[in-house]
């Protein structure tokens, strides 16, 4: 992969980049936890090839830039520029390698919680739960505010409340003899000198380890029914149009012993206040054009433009205010939900509206003006 992209392979901010190391290292540990749970491939099992050889190809570009990033000295090199970094970027990096020499180390404590648990593969019997996609609409004047809350309704797979989540209707279920009970097979993949092994759930038993005589007549012995849920979502203020909010262990339920799947809530945000716009994805500000009688200009007056909020700002135009010219309210723009982080600019430039046509009177008053 680039070696320059690892800031952007973790979703770290320009912001985030300059925090002090102990917070940095923070922030990257959670970005990299929440996308090892997203890209992890036993949450791809049962996707298809394409959808697995991503899901592999991600988890390994993830986990390449965390190894360099949150390692003090690596980081040094690597924003440096030096190429000596124990040769990341190249084709013999293993991801799984390197999380088991961290893991080793101490440094992960309860990183992976949710694909541990017990039997003979060290994990739990079962599988994670499924991720959900949600998707809301706000104005442009809620994408500012910090706490909105709007409901959503998805469909998500839920405990069968017939059987209690065993998938079994009389109880009883025995080891399942494909996998002797571990819930899980392997697959073993070479590339080059690499060699990467793979688990997933067993394919005969779904992950659970058991094998059931009398499935359950409500979920078909799967142990989940799907269910309609409407849920109140707090979004986080300075929201901009396309983005995805991620809510952990909000999705679909997942066997006993693994993490719930994520809540992905997809934004559309509607462009119902018109002359404002971004110069970037993560510029703060919020920016307008004001266009305003040359003449006016020129002598000096007060206009009052519309904030993204909804209320009055009344400027004084001096004389001969400038085209181009611009005034700030600070605080007006965007908010930043970081502590000791000031919130974004309202930017409003001055243009000049100029008449399509001048009366006679109009255009001796300018021939005299610029007689002098």
């Amino acid at each position: 992969m680039d070696v320059k992209g690892y800031y952007k392979t973790l979703g770290i901010t320009d912001e985030e980049r300059n925090l002090p190391n102990d917070q940095f290292k923070e922030v990257c540990k959670k970005k990299y936890r929440s996308l090892c749970l997203k890209w992890h491939p036993d949450r791809w099992v049962n996707g298809t090839e394409e959808e697995k050889k991503k899901a592999e190809d991600e988890f390994k570009k993830v986990a390449e830039a965390y190894g360099v990033l949150e390692d003090e000295e690596k980081r040094r090199q690597y924003d440096s520029g030096v190429d000596d970094t124990q040769g990341f970027g190249d084709e013999g990096f293993d991801p799984f390698a390197e999380m088991f020499r961290r893991a080793q180390q101490g440094g992960f404590g309860d990183f992976f919680s949710g694909f541990r648990g017990h039997g003979a593969s060290g994990r739990p019997n079962g599988q994670p739960g499924e991720d959900v996609n949600a998707y809301v609409t706000i104005t442009f004047a809620e994408s500012l505010k910090t706490g909105l809350e709007k409901e959503v309704t998805v469909k998500k797979k839920v405990e069968c409340p017939n059987c209690k989540g065993t998938g079994s209707e009389d109880g009883h279920e025995h080891e399942c003899p494909y996998c002797h009970g571990t819930g899980m097979e392997q697959r073993v993949e070479r590339r080059g000198n690499m060699q990467t092994i793979f688990q997933s759930p067993c394919s005969h038993c779904h992950g659970t380890g058991k094998q059931i005589d009398h499935p359950c007549k409500k979920c078909n012995g799967t142990g989940f029914v799907d269910r309609e849920e409407t849920m109140k979502l707090t979004l986080p203020g300075g929201i901009r149009d396309g983005m995805t909010i991620l809510y952990n262990g909000m999705g679909g339920a997942g066997s006993p012993g693994w993490q719930n799947g994520d809540l992905l809530l997809h934004v559309t945000v509607r462009q119902d206040v018109p002359g404002y716009f971004q110069t970037q994805d993560d510029d703060i500000n919020i920016y307008h054009t004001e266009k305003v009688n040359f003449v006016d200009a020129l002598l000096g007056t007060k206009v009052t433009v519309k904030c993204p909020d909804g209320k009055d700002w009344t400027i004084n135009l001096r004389e001969c205010t400038q085209p181009g010219e611009r005034f700030t309210k600070g605080g007006g723009g965007y908010p930043t939900n970081r502590r000791g982080f000031s919130d974004g600019d309202y930017v409003v430039f001055i243009e000049y509206d100029v008449p399509s046509k001048l009366t006679t009177a109009q255009r001796k008053a300018l021939e005299e003006y610029k007689k002098g």
